[in-house]
């Protein structure tokens, strides 16, 4: 009798395994972040400090998507749903970013926390008036975006402008 359950343990435990290995085998081993892929692209254009290029964000992202925003505190959740369609309801505590849409539905969306007096290593920037919503909508065909190298420190720091 314990040799039964000791198989049926054992197969169960396969059954497991495999059932895991086929799930995962399905999913992308390792998808980059459109942050990562960004600071390549500004790496493989600028080496100086202060240095800028122009990014085509639609040739960076491996995903469908119709409407884009990039954004930088103080921007309210009621402003971000406005620009892009969509209710959004992420945490905006202080933060930068930028998010996608395709079709009525956020399809990606990344957030950095928002420099105070030294940079942080990766941050969004939206030049206009203070007055006005630190926002940005793009489309695939007007996404063209700078990336800004900033050396401090002897640390690299990458900025991403829209303006």
């Amino acid at each position: 009798m314990n040799m039964v359950k000791s198989l049926c343990c054992l197969l169960l435990f396969v059954t497991i395994i495999l059932g895991c290995a086929v799930f995962y085998s399905e999913q992308p081993l390792s998808e980059q972040l459109l942050s990562d892929l960004i600071i390549a692209e500004i790496d493989r254009h600028v080496d100086v400090d202060g240095g800028e290029t122009q990014i085509n964000i639609a040739e960076l992202t491996n995903f469908e998507w119709d409407k884009m925003v990039v954004f930088r505190d103080p921007v309210s959740q009621a402003q971000i749903s406005n620009a892009i369609g969509v209710d959004f309801t992420g945490n905006l505590n202080h933060r930068n970013g930028i998010i996608f849409v395709r079709n009525g539905e956020i399809v990606y969306e990344e957030m950095f926390p928002e420099p105070v007096s030294d940079p942080e290593p990766f941050y969004f920037f939206v030049r206009g008036e203070n007055s006005q919503p630190r926002l940005r909508v793009h489309t695939p065909e007007n996404a063209i975006l700078t990336g800004r190298l900033l050396i401090r420190n002897d640390s690299n720091h990458y900025v991403v402008i829209s303006d």
